[in-house]
């Protein structure tokens, strides 16, 4: 589920980098910069989701360890 979550907010990242050219590319740069914003959010929430898959594969899923966090 980790997985998928990462691989969503890649996918939603790289959809928005896409819009955000093909509207500046059109002279639209009031709707490109709103999803530059969108880009940016996405940014963030794709960190939070790798960092804490990474912990997650770091310890094996342990159940234990994820509780006493």
């Amino acid at each position: 589920m980790m997985r998928k979550w990462v691989e969503w907010e890649r996918e939603t990242k790289k959809l928005y980098q896409e819009m955000y050219k093909e509207l500046y590319d059109i002279g639209e740069i009031a709707a490109a910069e709103k999803i530059k914003y969108y880009i940016c959010a996405v940014d963030e929430e794709l960190k939070h989701a790798e960092k804490k898959f990474i912990k997650l594969e770091t310890i094996d899923y342990n159940i234990n360890t994820i509780i006493s966090w």
